[in-house]
């Protein structure tokens, strides 16, 4: 099952959808237009929905703005996703019309192995890239799962230098080989140790 034909089994018209609980299997996304958003978390695979104990997301949807919206899933090769032919444990990102809620053919945009990438250029109509990565796949934990990190545009992490306390001491010359005015054989001796004057 790909995360967009998921997604579309989720919200059923009658109500009665596929998981019991839609807010946290199902997280739906919409990063603004604004650089700096950013979403990360934890997704596991469908095969999985019932092994939740940290009650993860099993579909991560990204609002396009438009008909058009991604899906990211943790293809997990496992139940009913075991013969995968294609991106076994691996983060899948499909494209998919009608905002995920009816019948549309779906694309396969990519699949991310763990410190993998992609990247759409112009989200939104924003002029920013929205960056989706894999920060890591875990198959040790039960069950398996991909850390995933969605960023709109560049997020400064950069803090400013913070400016000095006090205004540097005299001595700070101290050691250029020159007896500097403020300084004296007591606070530079390097510098202003007596010396023998040469007279002419």
């Amino acid at each position: 099952f790909n995360p967009a034909k998921g997604f579309q089994l989720s919200y059923s018209n009658d109500g009665d959808g596929w998981y019991d609980n839609k807010d946290s299997d199902v997280r739906v996304w919409n990063s603004g237009k604004t650089g700096g958003a950013q979403w990360s978390g934890s997704i596991i695979g469908v095969a999985d929905y019932g092994n939740n104990p940290d009650s993860n997301h099993v579909i991560l949807k990204l609002e396009s703005g438009g008909p058009r919206d991604l899906f990211v899933g943790f293809n997990r090769a496992k139940g009913i996703n075991k013969d995968n032919v294609e991106a076994s444990n691996e983060v899948t990102v499909i494209e998919a019309g009608r905002d995920g809620l009816g019948y549309s053919q779906s694309f396969l945009k990519a699949n991310l192995k763990e410190g993998e990438s992609y990247t759409i250029s112009n989200w939104q109509g924003s002029g920013e890239e929205l960056v989706i990565v894999v920060k890591e796949i875990n198959t040790i934990k039960n069950p398996f799962h991909a850390d995933v990190t969605v960023t709109l545009g560049r997020i400064d992490t950069d803090s400013p230098t913070a400016l000095p306390s006090t205004a540097p001491s005299m001595d700070m010359r101290c050691g250029n080989s020159v007896c500097d005015s403020g300084e004296n054989s007591r606070t530079c001796p390097l510098d202003c140790a007596s010396k023998e004057i040469e007279t002419t």
